[in-house]
């Protein structure tokens, strides 16, 4: 039963949780007391790395990504949602989100050879909202990143950007 759980629960390709997973740890964090943000992360020029260096690559840089979010998100809920797309529902106010997203666009980008970039967006996570809106601010803030030149967050309240 436990294997099958697992087996449920957890992106075969990266080890994190799947996007089940991370909604239904999600929704139990609404729950909790404390200041949340959002963070919606992908993958710049995913399909550039797919389409030139082949599916075996990309898988390589998925894992690669995962595994700085995972490690760096400890302490915090992290998840693989689909394709290139992570989430993480950080633990704190935007200003330490803020510094958390600096620390994996750093991260990430030493962890590939050649470096690979990611963009954020970020934002407060909406506890008497359902979760499809601050995924849903996440990730305008999110298309405001790639906009701005990629390797950057752009948190969603202020539509500040940093690189």
């Amino acid at each position: 039963k436990q294997e099958l759980t697992a087996l449920a629960f957890t992106d075969s390709l990266t080890g994190l949780s799947n996007r089940r997973k991370f909604t239904l740890d999600a929704r139990a964090a609404q729950q909790q007391d404390g200041a949340l943000q959002f963070l919606m992360i992908d993958i710049d020029d995913f399909k550039k790395i797919n389409d030139t260096l082949g599916h075996d690559a990309g898988d390589e840089v998925l894992k690669k990504t995962a595994a700085v979010i995972g490690q760096l998100s400890a302490g915090h809920l992290c998840g693989r949602l689909g394709g290139e797309e992570f989430g993480v529902v950080f633990r704190g106010d935007v200003t330490a989100a803020c510094a958390f997203a600096d620390r994996l666009l750093h991260d990430v980008s030493a962890a590939c050879v050649p470096a690979r970039t990611i963009s954020i967006g970020i934002a407060e996570f909406d506890k008497d909202a359902d979760l499809s809106v601050s995924y849903r601010l996440a990730d305008r803030a999110l298309y405001l990143a790639k906009h701005a030149g990629k390797n950057c967050y752009i948190v969603a309240a202020d539509q500040r950007a940093a690189a």
